[in-house]
């Protein structure tokens, strides 16, 4: 058992117990072990020099023996690898032998009794008379037997080197040291070992750290060394954790445990904390006699007190939070020292120095806090006035105010308690940018597209008001007092005409990375000079008279050695120049010439070939080279390396241009390093979650490689739950390169139980509030429940069409209101594996859409299988009670079901039903996000089948219905599709969205209809926003309304859906400013009853504009689309067949969430 006080050496005390008279030729033996021995075994020459400097200041007698050794040392072939663990002897015998010429030349401080011996006598061919071996330290004693070695053999260096050997090549040595021990018996070779052995697990009760910090602290881990040397380290530095924490007297002991594997132990700690060390006494000094009445109460909230435990990390803490408060309370010069002293007492000695108040003046466009703040005199823990007033300059300098002037005092109060810091700014006016000029740019680009590029960043930097933002005080105080106000209003800047610093900066940054993204590797961009006139003499204050043009000193378009970014002034203010507060900009665009690549040089790839490495980086010859295609390059390159097991695989690549700049050599070099395996797996931040559950969907494995695709999809299996906000994998210690690493796989898990309330207003829907509860980890199994229930209700006043408006008027409160209750489970455990989940839904709804009502109940399975992050498969299936109610229908129908019975394409049964239904589907989604895309696409398709029956009159199924709106069967097939696509323009936030989608209902038999829930509408927001929700009429069925001969009136299409549409759509997003953008959208396709009438060219279209704005509580959204057709025949009253039923556009408004 190991525990705190220090290790005995036993192979040291063994030779403390030896003749008086060896102690000297032991301890030359050591001195030149220390020259020539080491841990890694690797030296350098110095040792030599050290040797000579050691024979210097022992005496002169001694230098010569060391000299000659030493250059016969010197002559041995290769000697520097041969130090490893073999050449000690030889060093030891040279320090011993300078030493002994020492004693020779009898020299008095070495005390040598010795008759004087020649080397030959003493080493050189003298036979061995014992041979030595044992451990060193108190764990795995054991007798050692050498082999290798036998009395009589010849006392050699290369005999020393022999036994060390044989002990080091059996693995359970770390380290081996031998000596020749020289007695009137003869020359015993004694070797010792210091046995080692590797951890399999450490096991620590009893901490008062946490697990990771008790581990770390320990600094033993799994797979690592353990000799009774560093398990003694491992104890103390525990010890002295717990120490740091208050348990001065901690009682640590550590006891390995040996395993199956002879090589392997378990490593059980223990300790003993015993009660912490409290505080005794709080003793808390000024370093004056008079203080500022403030102290007193910032002191009395000094965060320790008696009785808390005296931990050290607690001790630093205090005394940077007592700092920190005084400072932010105004003593910026405050100093606080805390120490622990005898007696567990803790002494607080404060330096407080007085209280300053910062006063400003003069500052009309940045407030007070803004220009303190950004100051911050507390955190540099001084009150300069020169800091204080060059920060400010500097700062309104960065924002265009060139023309800032500052001057200050310092009123110390007479009690020295207290002091003023009196600033008054005079700003100025700001500079506005009037006019940019990019010399040098040579056409390898456009000024637009360069002042576009431009305009990008500078948003960024100057972003402009939300359209919605708050007003300020200082504007409200001016239009209610007709005065100026004493609030600074803010900064409101107009990005294309600001010019700051910083901004600017970064404007040259990004352009500079876009030439060399192009191949432009040689590319500079500035330095800004900003021309200004200086204003007349004469001028009077608030105006500037000017003579002359704005001169620009004429660019360099030659490309300098280094990049230039300090800006040019053309006027420079001073006390006796005044400059015009208009500039022109210059922004010298130096390009060079393009590079293109004509070789690729690779290095320290071993794993992979020569062309698996050039496959990877995937780099083309003799194609233009970009900075930032090396690095998409460089990144697959790595990721290949990962894939194969290479974690710590680092590749570096440099460019070399020829002279002219235009052929780039790509210098790749790798270092592979060794394939890291997995030793074992934690997870960390699971609470909550059973760790099982987390283990089934990591695919890494102990002993497999640390592969990429593995850590995605252990990430992507793990995100699958539901239950964890993030998901992390990665290395323990993942700056230390081993073998073998741990994996540690952290999580954060949200909150098991939540409560949402959404609520929103759309014209096709009128409004909607929605309750939804769920419990997201039930059991701690990722099981999760959701109650949800929604209420709409679609006023008939907020209805534009008559006819609809009218329909709902004679509905009552209850049919009007409508309803969405559902309760689900989720259940990740399906036994088909970690990427299927299953999901049971009840639902019960009520709906009124603009020609029917359904009510519905039904219970619905899924099955979900995710094998990516970009592919989801879904199976459902459904039993639902259905009960359709057709709104046109009232009044006299026997006309109506006349001209319908002759035209059946436009039967619809309506009524109560039975559905059976099961639908496949598929997403392939690649965009960036969900909401609000910018790039990628998505695809999505699905198939249902429904089996519908009536609940009663199945006669009805064969033909028999009594009526064309009698309730029948439907057996069909319904195929719907999506395909959406996001093109980014630029960096400017412009998105080109395209989409289309498409269904097709394929009945199964002849006598088969569909039910008006599964038909397909047209019209509104999701398809053609030139019409209102759901009202664009079929084609075919337009056609008959065309017709004067079919006797069919648009009051007697009871419902205007159908079996077959398609609908492209394209729109282009305008973003105006935060949080808001424009769209212009062009919309088209169509509707039919009969999918025999299909005509791919008969397009409807519709064309339109519209804002959208992200608020608080969901998008708000406004859209109007033209009517195509009804726009042409306002313009043309006498085109023929002209839909005189369809409105001119449709207004469609939205806001929250649905």
């Amino acid at each position: 058992m190991h525990e705190d006080p220090k290790p005995q050496d036993r192979g040291r005390d063994q030779a403390e117990q030896s003749d008086e008279d060896q102690k000297p030729l032991r301890a030359a033996f050591l001195l030149g072990e220390g020259f020539g021995s080491g841990r890694d075994g690797f030296h350098e020459v110095t040792h030599y020099d050290r040797a000579v400097k050691v024979a210097k200041g022992l005496g002169d007698g001694a230098l010569p023996a060391v000299s000659r050794l030493g250059s016969s040392l010197a002559r041995t072939e290769s000697w520097a690898v041969r130090l490893r663990r073999g050449l000690v002897a030889r060093f030891g015998k040279a320090a011993f032998l300078a030493l002994l010429t020492l004693a020779h030349s009898g020299h008095a401080e070495t005390r040598l009794e010795l008759e004087p011996m020649a080397e030959d006598e003493i080493l050189e061919g003298r036979p061995i008379s014992a041979v030595h071996a044992e451990t060193i330290g108190p764990l795995w004693p054991e007798r050692l037997t050498l082999r290798s070695v036998q009395p009589g053999d010849l006392s050699t260096g290369e005999t020393a080197r022999r036994a060390m050997i044989e002990l080091t090549q059996t693995g359970r040595f770390a380290e081996v040291r031998a000596e020749y021990q020289i007695s009137s018996e003869g020359i015993a070779l004694v070797v010792w070992a210091e046995p080692r052995r590797i951890v399999s697990t450490v096991d620590i009760k009893g901490s008062r750290l946490d697990g990771s910090a008790s581990l770390q602290s320990f600094g033993l881990k799994d797979g690592d060394e353990v000799t009774s040397r560093s398990l003694t380290q491992a104890v103390k530095s525990l010890r002295l954790a717990h120490e740091r924490i208050g348990f001065g007297s901690a009682q640590i002991t550590a006891r390995p445990e040996p395993t199956d594997d002879p090589m392997q132990v378990v490593l059980r700690v223990q300790v003993e904390a015993g009660e912490p060390d409290r505080i005794a006494k709080i003793s808390m000094r000024v370093d004056t006699e008079a203080h500022h009445p403030a102290l007193g109460g910032l002191v009395r909230d000094f965060s320790l007190r008696v009785g808390d435990v005296l931990d050290q990390e607690a001790l630093t803490e205090a005394r940077q939070e007592l700092e920190k408060k005084l400072r932010e309370s105004g003593f910026f010069e405050a100093r606080v020292e805390v120490e622990a002293k005898p007696g567990r007492v803790v002494s607080v000695m404060l330096w407080p120095g007085p209280r300053f108040r910062v006063h400003l003046e003069g500052n009309r466009t940045f407030d007070a806090k803004t220009l303190i703040d950004m100051v911050d005199l507390a955190d540099k823990g001084q009150a300069s006035l020169d800091l204080l007033e060059g920060e400010i300059r500097d700062f309104y300098a960065k924002h265009g105010f060139f023309d800032v002037r500052t001057n200050s005092r310092r009123f110390d109060s007479k009690d020295g308690l207290e002091s003023t810091l009196y600033v008054r700014v005079s700003e100025g006016e700001r500079v506005t940018v009037v006019a940019r000029r990019f010399p040098c740019l040579e056409g390898i680009k456009t000024e637009r597209q360069i002042e576009n590029e431009i305009d990008g960043v500078l948003r960024e930097q100057f972003p402009e008001p939300d359209i919605l933002s708050a007003v300020h005080p200082g504007s409200v105080e001016r239009e209610l007092t007709g005065r100026p106000s004493s609030e600074p209003s803010p900064l409101r800047a107009a990005p294309y005409t600001s010019y700051s610093r910083d901004a600017y900066d970064k404007v040259s940054e990004h352009l500079r990375s876009l030439l060399q993204s192009e191949g432009y590797l040689s590319a500079r961009v500035g330095p800004v000079t900003l021309s200004r006139r200086a204003c007349l003499p004469g001028t009077q204050p608030g105006e500037c008279r000017t003579s002359g043009p704005r001169l620009v000193p004429k660019a360099s378009c030659e490309a300098p050695k280094e990049q230039e970014t300090a800006e040019i002034l053309t006027c420079v203010p001073g006390p006796r120049v005044r400059c015009e507060t208009e500039a022109l900009l210059s922004l010298p665009i130096i390009p060079g010439p393009r590079a293109y690549l004509y070789e690729i040089a690779i290095s320290g790839n071993e794993h992979f070939t020569r062309q698996r490495v050039e496959e990877a980086l995937g780099l083309e010859k003799n194609a233009p080279l970009g900075r930032s295609e090396v690095e998409r390059a460089v990144a697959r390159l790595r990721d290949l390396y990962l894939e194969e097991g290479f974690a710590f695989a680092d590749i570096e690549s440099s460019i070399e241009l020829s002279r002219d700049g235009t052929r780039a050599r790509l210098q790749i070099v790798v270092a592979e390093r060794k394939q890291v395996r997995v030793s074992r797996i934690v997870i960390q931040g699971a609470s909550r979650t059973h760790a099982e559950l987390i283990r089934k969907r990591i695919t890494l494995k102990p002993g497999g490689f640390y592969r990429k695709s593995l850590i995605r999809s252990t990430q992507d299996q793990i995100e699958a739950l539901g239950v964890f906000t993030s998901v992390a994998v990665g290395l323990e210690d993942p700056r230390v390169p081993a073998r073998e690493k741990v994996v540690v796989v952290s999580v954060s898990e949200r909150m098991p139980q939540y409560l949402d309330i959404k609520g929103g207003f759309s014209t096709g829907d009128g409004f909607r509030i929605g309750f939804e509860y769920g419990h997201r980890n039930i059991g701690g199994r990722a099981i999760q429940l959701v109650v949800r229930s929604q209420l709409g209700l679609r006023p008939p006043f907020l209805i534009v069409e008559s006819d609809v408006r009218s329909r709902y008027e004679a509905l009552d409160l209850a049919e009007l209101l409508e309803r969405r209750n559902s309760i689900s489970l989720s259940l990740p455990e399906t036994g088909l594996g970690p990427r299927f989940r299953f999901e049971l839904e009840a639902l019960d709804f009520r709906d009124n859409q603009r020609d029917y009502s359904i009510t519905r109940d039904a219970f619905q399975p899924r099955l979900l299988y995710r094998p990516s992050r970009l592919f989801t498969y879904s199976l459902r299936a459904s039993i639902e009670r259905n009960d359709v109610s057709l709104l046109a229908l009232t009044g006299d129908l026997e006309d109506l079901e006349e001209i319908i019975r002759d035209n059946p394409n436009i039967r619809v049964p309506e009524g109560e039903s039975i559905a059976f239904a099961q639908e496949l589907s598929g997403t392939w989604d690649r965009r960036d996000r969900a909401l609000g895309p910018t790039r990628g696409t998505i695809l999505s398709l699905g198939v249902e089948h429904v089996t519908a029956v009536p609940t009663e009159g199945t006669d009805n199924c064969t033909g028999g219905a009594a009526s064309p709106f009698d309730p029948t069967c439907s057996e069909l097939l319904r195929l719907s599709g999506r395909f959406g696509g996001y093109i980014p323009l630029g960096d400017s936030g412009l998105v080109v969205a395209f989409g289309l989608r498409a269904g097709m209902i394929q009945h199964l038999d002849q006598d088969s209809r569909t039910y008006p829930d599964r038909l397909f509408f047209m019209g509104g927001v999701e398809t053609i926003r030139g019409f209102t929700q759901d009202s664009m009429v079929p084609q075919d069925v337009a056609e008959l309304l065309l017709d004067p001969d079919s006797g069919l009136t648009i009051n007697e299409v009871v419902l205007r859906g159908g079996d077959l549409f398609w609908n492209p759509r394209l729109e282009l997003r305008i973003p105006i400013a935060r949080n808001l953008e424009t769209a212009i959208f062009l919309d088209a396709g169509n509707l039919w009853v009969d999918r025999a009438a299909f005509d791919l060219f008969a397009m409807r279209y519709a064309v339109g504009t519209g804002l959208r704005y992200q608020t608080p509580i969901g998008p708000l959204v406004f859209d109007y689309g033209f009517n195509v057709d009804r726009v042409l025949d306002t313009l043309f009253p006498d085109r023929p067949r002209q839909r005189s039923w369809e409105d001119l556009g449709a207004f469609s408004f939205s806001i929250g969430y649905f």
